[in-house]
């Protein structure tokens, strides 16, 4: 399987990552993932979502984070 990471936000802490991106496979698609950084170990995958919240939020992603990219685009 390959990822793209399209977009990435990081809460105020710097412990937890929201992430966007498409993946190829036996099929393309979109999703969303949640990762927690661990002090010894680095960044894990604490969720995942391949079906990009189409069958509802299976993962929680940030609420204002504090660091987006890209940043978001202003109206």
């Amino acid at each position: 399987m390959t990822v793209e990471i399209e977009s990435v936000a990081i809460n105020a802490t710097g412990r937890k990552a929201s992430l966007r991106g498409s993946y190829k496979w036996a099929v393309n698609g979109k999703l969303v993932a949640l990762m927690v950084k661990d002090r010894q170990e680095g960044w894990k995958i604490q969720q995942v979502d391949y079906t990009n919240k189409k069958f509802g939020g299976q993962v929680d992603e940030l609420e204002n984070p504090a660091y987006v990219n890209p940043p978001p685009e202003d109206d």
